[in-house]
């Protein structure tokens, strides 16, 4: 399977939606449109270093640079709320058709400096490494000096935005002195336990967790909150059991007391509506991780149960019509479990179920993550054929169809069309939008091509050269652009590691060096240039 389509296809579908997820790869980028209720959003923004401004009777973003914006915060003495975000990605469109939109997160809003910062823009992947963000979307709160309080998660009720800025705006210390205050055996007021159960560990980066740390500074939270605290203390629990189960090898289970204890506390989980409310962002998406540590524990009832927790959930109007589709996702990873392939009759249930969400649609936004979340429901249960059927119709709609060309391509290339696949890849490079959105894409289409036509030298080293062209000054040497650019060079040097491709490989770092040269001596931006193709350096 290609790597550069697994990637984009497996992890952007649940990227914002897992509070919790701790092996976390890109997600989207997004040019700014407005939140007007019109099928195809309009764009227009007033740009400056990469500060933005939604100009609509929603979020009053920002106009002007992010400096700016924290010079107006120190002024105001606000906080600032910076949302990282772009136009392809799913996470993105969830956001903007759901929180974005709910009056109560849109007035609290008008307590902070709402800044967006659109990682398409000149100098976005430079401000990227500033605030370590990873993928799209990202919202961090910072105080007016900087000092970053909290990072919030996506897959959240829709009215927790709202209540973590509230948290936000009380007298509470920031999430990374939380953290460790717990961790030396310091006490913890009840608010600091709510940030760090609502943190967006996923998208940590380093800021709070050092590389270092495992699992047992997560069951230091857990062991540490009070027991009155039963929604908090259950969520960082699955903090905990998560990071547990991503230390394991495969076919690895946990210890059987830390089974016994997981066990125990998914029965009390399951058994609390509003606990399952709480926590769909963990039910909807590792139903499968969690039965497979449990092995020595668990039996045919604890996926039946977990089941029947989130279908009473299906018409819950109060989540998104995206999420409402989480229950579906469930129920093929149980007949997986239990049957080890889908039944006809799921299929057609799977069927009549995302015609229904398709009919329910209102705006792009909400085409874009409901379609994302519907072709990963298809790809699971086996349903090619109709997740492609899905996506056809989807490009037709989509105001950034090149997204949709890519899960088309990996369709294409596992029914053994790889003429098509390339085509297609091709076609969505060709056609995307934004210079970091062009590089990962482009990065796709490259890594595309050594997968499926390894013998065509030539085309491989026009196509990176087109890549890496993309590259126009040193701020483009960061972040996300960086991290594509060192994925491409993995696989450009295991496609010649024999030395088959020497004069290729040779080429393009003579290209590398050119363009290094031009940048300022001594720069990041000039040292992840030379990264590219060195030996030795893995992609970041």
């Amino acid at each position: 399977m290609l790597s550069a389509l697994s990637l984009k296809i497996n992890t952007l579908r649940a990227l914002a939606l897992l509070a919790v997820v701790f092996v976390f790869m890109a997600g989207c980028s997004e040019k700014l449109q407005t939140e007007a209720k019109e099928q195809k959003p309009s764009k227009t923004i007033v740009v400056a270093e990469a500060g933005h401004a939604l100009q609509d009777e929603g979020i009053q973003w920002y106009q002007g640079s992010v400096a700016a914006a924290f010079a107006d915060a120190k002024a105001q003495s606000k906080p600032v709320l910076l949302y990282w975000g772009a136009e392809w990605c799913p996470p993105c469109a969830q956001l903007k058709a759901t929180i974005f939109k709910q009056q109560d997160f849109i007035a609290k809003t008008r307590l902070f400096v709402p800044v967006y910062l659109d990682g398409d823009e000149p100098n976005a992947q430079a401000q990227g490494e500033t605030f370590g963000v990873r993928g799209y979307p990202t919202l961090i709160v910072l105080s007016p000096d900087g000092l970053e309080l909290t990072r919030i998660p996506g897959g959240l009720e829709l009215d927790r935005y709202a209540k973590v800025l509230d948290l936000t705006l009380r007298d509470v210390r920031p999430v990374k002195a939380s953290f460790e205050a717990v961790v030396a055996g310091q006490s913890v007021n009840a608010d600091d336990f709510r940030l760090l159960a609502y943190y967006s560990w996923g998208q940590d980066n380093q800021r709070v967790l050092s590389e270092h740390q495992n699992s047992e500074a997560f069951e230091q939270l857990y062991r540490a909150c009070p027991g009155d605290m039963a929604e908090v203390k259950i969520r960082l629990y699955l903090i905990y059991l998560q990071m547990r189960i991503a230390d394991l090898e495969e076919n690895e289970h946990l210890p059987m007391d830390v089974q016994q204890s997981a066990l125990a506390q998914l029965d009390v989980l399951l058994a609390q509506p509003s606990l399952v409310r709480s926590n769909l962002d963990f039910l909807f998406y590792e139903l499968e991780s969690t039965i497979a540590a449990l092995a020595d524990v668990e039996s045919e009832d604890l996926p039946k149960r977990w089941l029947a927790a989130v279908q009473a959930q299906a018409d819950n109007e109060k989540l998104s019509l995206m999420e409402r589709l989480g229950p579906l996702n469930v129920e093929v990873g149980v007949e997986r479990l239990l049957n080890n392939e889908i039944s006809p009759a799921l299929k057609n249930k799977i069927q009549t179920r995302l015609a229904w969400a398709d009919n329910m649609i209102h705006n792009d936004y909400e085409r874009q993550s409901v379609v994302n979340m519907s072709w990963g429901i298809l790809s699971d249960a086996g349903m090619d054929a109709e997740g492609e059927a899905l996506l056809t119709a989807a490009m037709a709609k989509s105001s950034s169809p090149y997204y949709f060309m890519v899960d088309i391509a990996d369709v294409a290339q596992r029914a053994g069309r790889s003429e098509e696949a390339i085509a297609w890849l091709a076609r969505a490079y060709s056609e995307s939008e934004g210079p970091a959105t062009r590089v990962q894409w482009g990065v796709m289409y490259v890594m595309g091509l050594v997968e499926m036509t390894p013998g065509d030298s030539t085309e491989i080293k026009t196509k990176t050269l087109k890549v890496l062209s993309e590259l126009k000054s040193g701020d483009d040497y960061y972040q996300r652009n960086f991290s594509k650019m060192m994925s491409m060079s993995q696989a450009l040097l295991k496609w010649s590691e024999a030395g088959q491709h020497r004069d290729v490989i040779d080429a393009l770092r003579a290209n590398r060096d050119e363009r290094c040269e031009r940048l300022e001596s001594g720069s990041e931006a000039k040292s992840n240039c030379l990264a590219f193709l060195s030996k030795g350096l893995g992609s970041a």
